[in-house]
């Protein structure tokens, strides 16, 4: 199972042919790698976050480019994951029931 900070096979495919083919929009992406628009943008925004791509303004629709190191930020971790401390359990209260009637007191 890949963890959150790998990168799936399909994100490579992305920024493999982007790296090989030159800056390119997201529809153009889609139309390379045979991915859905959504998908493909999705995994371009993804991959500037990573610094594996940097996106330009050209008009209306950023236009995706491949950093020089690319590969090497492919590969890169970019945390480790949080590690978790154990607290121990938490006990719910106790409920008594304590009675509020007339009866129950005895009063009758």
């Amino acid at each position: 199972m890949r963890g959150k900070t790998e990168l799936s096979p399909k994100m490579v495919l992305v920024a493999a042919t982007i790296a090989a083919r030159g800056p390119m929009q997201a529809q153009q992406t889609a139309d390379a790698t045979g991915l859905s628009y959504h998908t493909a943008r999705q995994y371009l925004r993804r991959l500037v976050v990573r610094g594996v791509l940097t996106a330009d303004r050209d008009g209306i629709h950023p236009v995706y480019r491949a950093t020089r190191n690319w590969k090497v930020s492919l590969n890169q971790v970019k945390r480790e994951p949080a590690v978790q401390e154990k607290r121990p359990p938490t006990m719910a209260p106790r409920v008594y029931r304590v009675a509020n009637s007339v009866f129950a007191l005895g009063a009758a």
